[in-house]
């Protein structure tokens, strides 16, 4: 499981579970246990944006982005918020890596099908929600689960952790608003 991090808190989680871990005084709070999430709204990652928290889905073919708080975690949605959805024309592998870089949220997918691509899917955090999620095609990598980016590339963790791969960020289709 991965997580973002925000100025007080480390958010990690998994398809079960959700947590904030309090940097200074190690306390944690557990998330899901707070606001009603189901577990198909919880997934191998999950990311702070400002004072936004989303947690990124698992279901296969469907993966959807929600927002669960909007205060950095003073307050929770009472229900999660649909921000994103996966395009019809996308893949159906389950978003394992994400990462914030400037006001686009990017998330890869673990594709374990040589014969199929992997998954690039963006967000734009400056748009209104809820969008479809932009998303670019990355033929001939496997299992990538995790993702960097800079102001040109995002950077994938790929093929069982043995190859780090550059991908042009102007590739990416902008999301549907």
């Amino acid at each position: 499981a991965s997580g973002g991090a925000t100025s007080g808190e480390v958010l990690l989680g998994s398809t079960s579970v959700t947590y904030a871990i309090d940097k200074a005084t190690g306390a944690n709070t557990n998330i899901e246990g707070i606001v009603p999430l189901l577990t198909t709204e919880q997934g191998y990652t999950l990311e702070a944006a400002g004072n936004d928290w989303f947690t990124i889905d698992e279901t296969t073919g469907a993966n959807r982005v929600y927002r669960i708080t909007t205060d950095g975690g003073a307050t929770f949605l009472p229900t999660p918020e649909v921000v994103g959805t996966e395009p019809t024309a996308a893949g159906d592998d389950d978003i394992r890596g994400s990462t914030v870089s400037g006001t686009t949220l990017a998330m890869v997918t673990e594709e374990t099908t040589t014969s199929a691509t992997t998954e690039i899917y963006t967000l734009d955090l400056a748009a209104p929600f809820p969008q479809t999620l932009g998303f670019q095609l990355v033929s001939g990598h496997t299992d990538c689960d995790a993702i960097a980016a800079d102001a040109n590339d995002y950077y994938l963790v790929c093929d069982d952790d043995s190859e780090i791969v550059r991908v042009d960020r102007a590739g990416i289709d902008p999301p549907v608003v």
